[in-house]
Order: structure tokens, then C-alpha cells, then sequence
């Protein structure tokens, strides 16, 4: 998960060892074990709720069908403005 080899372990737990003590190490090591085994259920609870919630809604299918419909919608739009653009140039030759 955070990519800590054997030795960067041993390091750290060496400098809790001094820094915390014989007493204190083995609880807040307990402690942290903890919070990261609660960090990975969650984690994978979202995962799992986001995953349903793809399936369910169906979000999986290719949006290349959604984009077909949105460039049919904006052309004739676009055809209509050239069309215009063509008769006011035509009406602008004829008045010059």
C-alpha cells in the first residue's frame, strides 16, 4: 500500500522503539494496525457502493451512442447560421 520495504520497517519501528519506549510501542502499533484495517474496510465499502451504483445505473455502456444524438442536435443548428451567412452576403452583393 505505501510501498515500505523490510527495511524502512525496521527503521521505523527502531526509531519508536527509542523514541516511545518498550512500554508504549506494542499499544500504539496495536492502535495504528487498526486505523489502517479501518481505512481499508471503508476504502473497500466505497469501492463496492460505486461499483453497484455503475451497474445499477447502467454507466458501463458506451457513451459513443450519447455523443451520435448531441452532433445530429448541433447540426442543423450550424447549417441553419451558414445558410444565413449565405443570404447575407448574396443581399450585400446585390446592394453594393
Amino acid at each position: 500500500m505505501f510501498d515500505i520495504g523490510f527495511w524502512e520497517l525496521a527503521l521505523i519501528l527502531g526509531m519508536g522503539l527509542l523514541i516511545l519506549g518498550p512500554e508504549r510501542l506494542p499499544a500504539i502499533v496495536s492502535k495504528f494496525g487498526r486505523w489502517v484495517s479501518k481505512a481499508r474496510r471503508t476504502a473497500n465499502f466505497l469501492r463496492r457502493q460505486l461499483e453497484e451504483e455503475i451497474v445499477s445505473a447502467d454507466l458501463s455502456q458506451p457513451i459513443d451512442s450519447n455523443l451520435g444524438k448531441s452532433k445530429t442536435h448541433l447540426v442543423t443548428p450550424i447549417n441553419k447560421a451558414k445558410d444565413l451567412n449565405n443570404i447575407k452576403s448574396k443581399v450585400l452583393d446585390k446592394e453594393s
